[in-house]
């Protein structure tokens, strides 16, 4: 299938043409001759783009927040609107049936535990996720079917002085899969993903989980069995080789830091060279200003990965940059993935909670670039939207709902913060280019960049194409 796109504007030239035959660019330029077979994309003088690569996200928690109740902060403001919605949740479900709740702040109801649930839904099992992804809730009968009331000895199941079960299960997900009730429709969930993010621009996923063998085989099944268009790039978990046994490619090695159990310096500075070894970079998930700290530290000790090899290590989220370590962060050769997005979603909740000196240093941009370190965009979906024009406009902006605005000097304009979504999947600081040869991933927008500017919205998307398939088009 070849499809010629006419009359657009590519890196601010107007009037530009395109031919894509199977998933390749094959041609750019003006005049391009209509031939037998094309399918053509009247661009209208909108700008084509490389597709949004969304460099942070979490693809099977994505699907099934599709079915979950959402009780964050700006769902619900209080633990009587958290009854009345879990409630009616319970009354629109099967008899029996479980409850998933996602989303889920102290600032609504308190820190809860399983007494507090059973007051609000009792008879049936339920389990409600702290939107940090690292707590879950579950209620009394939740715990009973899964086998965790009783006195079992199990990390991250959280106990009282009397050593009941409290409710609290942390860090659990991957030791709790079998124990759990399956997730509904898991791959019919992605195929819905996968379409709704597609008329967002979105043509490419680095799933961020920090998998394992199983786990990549489970993902790439169900990628294929929801028929996902979007290229795919999975982290994992250390010591598991790249190979294309898994039907998706490897990504970084996902090495995740818990203030509660943070390695030893020489602990982390092993994993980090081991990973090297093999030939990978690794993308440290790292929050707070001790976390920056120790993952800096070990960076410099490990060296860079392997000369030669392209790659360069990653910091995932860095929430809080000392400024005084910026100089130190360039050195390294690292890349920040952030979510800027989450200022404005969770802006309000920031100036409360985060210490006024650690306020300047909150999900940097403008400084870190300024600095020479790259940044590049990822949502960290399900604990936050998966669209990326939210991440502009968070990057522009930097407004909470409330209106007030943190770190104004950290704002971007719009072609810088729509940098940070056109990253390559293993070099997210490398910008992807629209050029002959190239994988046809593009995202048409309805105008020239300089209008879209002006109000960057989902509606801006007129098509996106992934591996040269036309995958959405705008109906209007």
């Amino acid at each position: 299938m070849t499809v010629l796109i006419r009359n657009a504007e590519i890196a601010g030239r107007a009037g530009l043409d395109t031919r894509i035959d199977g998933s390749t660019i094959t041609d750019v330029g003006r005049g391009l001759r209509w031939q037998r077979g094309d399918e053509v994309l009247e661009a209208g003088g909108g700008a084509l783009l490389p597709g949004f690569h969304d460099h942070h996200v979490h693809l099977l928690g994505v699907a099934a927040a599709l079915s979950s109740i959402e009780v964050g902060p700006r769902d619900v403001r209080d633990r009587e609107a958290l009854t009345r919605r879990l409630r009616q949740a319970a009354l629109a479900s099967p008899a029996g049936a479980w409850l998933r709740a996602v989303g889920y702040h102290e600032s609504v109801a308190g820190m809860l535990d399983r007494h507090a649930l059973d007051a609000m839904v009792g008879d049936r099992p339920l389990r409600v996720q702290h939107r940090s992804g690292v707590l879950w809730v579950l209620n009394s009968a939740a715990l009973e079917r899964t086998g965790l009331a009783g006195s079992s000895d199990r990390a991250g199941v959280e106990r009282d002085e009397h050593g009941c079960p409290t409710g609290r299960l942390w860090d659990l997900d991957e030791s709790l899969r079998g124990v759990l009730p399956a997730e509904p429709d898991l791959a019919h969930a992605l195929g819905r993903v996968s379409a709704n993010l597609a008329a967002l621009g979105v043509t490419g996923f680095t799933d961020a989980t920090p998998m394992r063998e199983p786990d990549l085989a489970f993902l790439a099944a169900m990628l294929e069995a929801a028929r996902v268009p979007q290229s795919v790039y999975a982290m994992s978990r250390p010591k598991l080789p790249p190979s294309d046994a898994w039907g998706l490619a490897l990504g970084p090695v996902k090495l995740r830091l818990d203030d509660a159990a943070l390695p030893g310096l020489d602990e982390l500075v092993a994993l980090i060279r081991s990973s090297h070894d093999e030939g990978r970079a690794v993308a440290i998930h790292c929050v707070g200003r001790v976390q920056f700290v120790l993952s800096l530290a070990a960076l410099e000790s490990a060296g860079p990965p392997p000369r030669g090899s392209g790659l360069r290590d990653r910091l995932e989220h860095a929430s809080i940059v000392p400024h005084e370590l910026l100089e130190m962060a360039h050195r390294l050769g690292l890349v920040i993935v952030s979510q800027p997005q989450l200022v404005c979603e969770r802006g309000d909740q920031y100036l409360e909670d985060v210490e006024v000196d650690d306020l300047p240093n909150l999900y940097p941009l403008r400084s870190l670039l300024c600095a020479g370190v790259p940044v590049a965009f990822g949502s960290d979906a399900p604990y936050a939207t998966p669209d990326p024009w939210a991440a502009i406009r968070g990057a522009m902006t930097r407004r909470t709902d409330s209106g007030r605005t943190v770190g104004a000097s950290e704002r971007l304009g719009f072609r810088q913060a729509l940098r940070g979504l056109l990253g390559w999947p293993h070099r997210p600081d490398l910008p992807r280019r629209i050029a002959r040869n190239a994988r046809a991933d593009l995202v048409l927008l309805r105008a020239p960049l300089e209008e879209v500017a002006r109000c960057p919205m989902p509606e801006a998307v007129a098509a996106t194409i992934t591996g040269g398939r036309l995958v959405y088009r705008c109906a209007s």
